[in-house]
């Protein structure tokens, strides 16, 4: 027991956690060794039994409980350059100054400060790193030499020179003629996508994004902004940042499972993490709008559009290239030689063929194909390779007047007509007489047919063609003409086509001119005079007494000029 007032002896605890008093002046180090004190040797009774090496050793079948120890593991070399890029992002936008929070450190003034100083330091002012990268940026401004005294060892001023670069370029007294950059030039703008491994996969998963949105309609960006911009969004994201958690973007992914597998979105995941563990949507949409997956040589089916070629003939295989020329010319009403005088300032009525084609281009003449080009050319091309476009001007502007008109004062000229303008608009195909006689028959038939239900067959075929060119595709009829009750079959069609696709094709069908054919209202107006159309057996059968040629009887009540024709015995 230990009276009241003293204080009480220090207890010892030995390697077998033997726990004794020490007596005062004394440690256990002594104690151990047999030593005294300053006050006499120590008595053999209060002594600690300190057990011998064959007692530490352990008997026969037991493990000795030996202290555990770390096996050192080597850790990832950490690039320091990122690492002072991250950390310039983060004191530019709040305006910190590093060094203010190294100077409390360092009375001195000699621009180092101890480790754990460090450390202290780059936690105050907010940089948001882990403790390997802290070590690493520790190791990297330590420095060795006579001048440098432990334990202040770390150099803070030269990272903060570092750090600092991004507001103002140090030691311009030395260079006065350098370009100052402006703060925050140094900065790297936005977000940067991350680098991934299978990089190949990244690039299809990503033209099959673009693709997909563009076809579907789809805005990705409108899909995660309720998690950045709702009134909780900031305990998770902050807010208007552009980026989402992994949980919220893979919930919100705008696609099926079927078009894309957990494989290709942990590929858009990796690519566009940020360093705080979330996914930058806003980097993500940018891409997809901006066209960068344009670049990417994804292997996607294509369907180029071209057609088969057929053994049709065409009525423009038949003309020469100045006559289709002349066709568009009278057609649109432009003027060739006005043009072609901005490249030949001297009027010696020559240009190159290249001039000759971007006139064509200015006045947009689609109707000249290569070889219509190569024709021309060939046509009027000069002994030095040139066009000489005066005589071709000339030539196109006979279809409007003859040339030499003032030698025959009497002659009468004739304005272009339908027929000079045909092959500019038309392009049929040629038939032989039977085909025709076979359409004749068909459309015979469907014009009785016409008659005697009487549909809104132009209506029809106009609910298909809102832009009115006057022309449908070759499946679009089919359906008019079964939705309408004319029960046709393919060949029937083929056979319509033959006639009616007139823009050198067999897909645009020209619905105008077939029903005016089908549908006219004059066709049968002779025959009404004389014959009787019976509806059962669909013909003309007995003579009409009151044909619909006849005349129109007065009225009774109106005279001619529309007033009131009194009674007889009126007093009016």
């Amino acid at each position: 027991m230990t009276p009241r007032g003293a204080t009480p002896t220090p207890r010892a605890v030995t390697p077998r956690g033997i726990a004794f008093s020490t007596p005062r002046g004394s440690t256990p180090d002594n104690l151990a060794r047999g030593a005294t004190t300053s006050r006499g040797p120590t008595p053999d009774n209060l002594l600690p039994r300190v057990p011998t090496p064959d007692q530490l050793l352990p008997s026969r079948g037991q493990t000795p409980d030996l202290p555990r120890v770390a096996t050192p593991q080597a850790e990832p070399e950490i690039d320091i350059a990122p690492l002072i890029r991250r950390i310039q992002d983060h004191v530019f936008p709040r305006r910190i100054r590093v060094k203010e929070y190294f100077v409390d450190y360092d009375p001195l003034k000699c621009g180092r400060v101890t480790r754990d100083q460090f450390v202290r330091a780059v936690g105050l002012f907010g940089a948001r790193l882990t403790a390997a990268e802290v070590s690493a940026l520790v190791l990297h401004c330590t420095e060795m030499g006579r001048q440098v005294r432990g334990p202040q060892d770390v150099n803070y001023q030269k990272l903060c020179m570092t750090i600092d670069e991004v507001f103002v370029t140090q030691r311009l007294e030395k260079d006065p003629g350098h370009d100052v950059a402006k703060p925050g030039a140094l900065l790297r703008k936005g977000f940067i996508p991350n680098a991934v491994e299978d990089q190949e996969r990244l690039e299809q998963v990503l033209h099959k994004v673009t693709l997909l949105s563009r076809t579907r309609g789809i805005n990705f960006r409108t899909f995660f902004q309720d998690c950045d911009r709702a009134d909780s969004a900031s305990l998770i994201v902050p807010r208007r940042s552009g980026k989402v958690s992994l949980e919220q973007f893979r919930r919100n992914f705008p696609f099926m499972k079927a078009d894309f597998s957990d494989v290709d979105v942990e590929l858009l995941v990796q690519r566009y993490k940020t360093c705080d563990g979330q996914v930058h949507y806003q980097a993500l949409t940018d891409d997809l709008n901006n066209g960068i997956v344009e670049n990417f040589d994804a292997e996607c089916p294509q369907s180029p559009g071209v057609l088969r070629p057929g053994s049709a003939l065409w009525e423009h295989d038949s003309l020469s290239a100045l006559e289709k020329l002349r066709s568009i010319v009278c057609a649109r009403r432009v003027r060739l030689r006005e043009l072609f005088f901005d490249f030949d300032r001297l009027r010696k009525g020559k240009c190159t063929f290249s001039q000759m084609r971007t006139v064509f281009s200015i006045l947009k003449l689609d109707g000249i194909s290569e070889e219509d080009f190569d024709a021309l050319y060939d046509l009027y091309k000069t002994e030095d390779n040139m066009v000489r476009y005066m005589q071709m001007c000339d030539d196109v502007d006979e279809a409007f007047t003859p040339k030499g008109l003032e030698r025959d004062p009497m002659a009468v000229s004739k304005m272009p007509d339908r027929a000079a303008t045909q092959h500019a608009r038309r392009n049929k195909m040629a038939v032989t007489p039977s085909v025709l006689q076979a359409v004749e028959d068909l459309q015979d038939r469907l014009a009785k047919l016409v008659r005697q239900r009487r549909p809104l067959l132009r209506a029809a075929f106009q609910d298909h063609d809102r832009v009115r060119k006057g022309h449908v595709t070759r499946s679009q009829c089919m359906r008019v003409m079964h939705s309408l009750g004319f029960e046709m079959k393919e060949a029937e069609v083929a056979l319509l086509c033959k006639v009616y696709c007139d823009l050198g094709n067999k897909q645009e069908f020209n619905y105008l001119d077939f029903c005016a054919a089908v549908d006219d209202p004059h066709r049968y107006a002779d025959t009404a005079a004389t014959k009787k159309f019976d509806e059962h057996s669909c013909r003309y059968i007995a003579k009409q007494s009151c044909s619909a040629s006849q005349a129109v009887k007065p009225s009774r009540y109106f005279d001619m000029e529309g007033r009131i024709v009194p009674l007889a015995g009126s007093r009016w």
